[in-house]
């Protein structure tokens, strides 16, 4: 999914497990659909500056904002790397691979939902016979286990990564001779 769209979708999901009022959830969604448009479609730095600018401070008047939040989100969305990042998309990278991959999801994953994310990932890597794709019930997108998945909830669990998430990735390494042996390359090689 392209990171516009995972960006939005992600604020809509955390808003909504934060109690966030539906309206206000649609509000928030429309003006950063706008504003992310708007930021790609930006031929310069100065552009984006502008085109940011006034969508903050729209959002600022229609109290989408707050007042003290405005010149940090300018900050963040014009610079290079959020600007670059908003139009990346993995899927053609993905459909080209033939290495193994693995690609886990947490149920609870609000940061990259597991159900759009692996149906796309799964999608992708179609062809590529080392690809196994999995969605590990119960864990945000920390591997760990949660009730809500939301980032709030992240400082409150005290275990660090799933156990469960561990065996997989662990079984899954062990399984695959080409990881091993490219594994094994790396060794020979250093």
């Amino acid at each position: 999914m392209r990171t516009d769209r995972l960006t939005v979708l992600q604020e809509t999901l955390i808003a909504k497990a934060e109690g966030t009022p539906d309206d206000s959830i649609a509000k928030h969604k429309a003006f950063s659909e706008k504003l992310y448009a708007g930021l790609m479609a930006a031929k310069t730095s100065e552009e984006a500056l502008s085109i940011a600018k006034a969508f903050v401070a729209q959002a600022v008047a229609d109290n989408l904002l707050p007042m003290g939040a405005a010149d940090a989100t300018v900050r963040q969305v014009t610079s290079p790397w959020f600007r670059q990042a908003l139009s990346y998309d993995p899927i053609p990278i993905l459909r080209k691979l033939k290495t193994p991959v693995l690609v886990l999801n947490g149920s609870l994953d609000l940061q990259v939902p597991s159900k759009e994310n692996l149906d796309l990932m799964r999608a992708a890597l179609k062809d590529n016979k080392g690809a196994t794709v999995i969605e590990l019930p119960n864990l945000n997108h920390m591997f760990q286990t949660a009730k809500t998945g939301s980032p709030a909830e992240y400082s409150q669990i005290e275990e660090t990564i799933s156990p469960a998430a561990l065996e997989v990735i662990t079984d899954w390494v062990t399984a695959s001779p080409q990881v091993q042996a490219t594994a094994g390359e790396r060794q020979l090689n250093e």
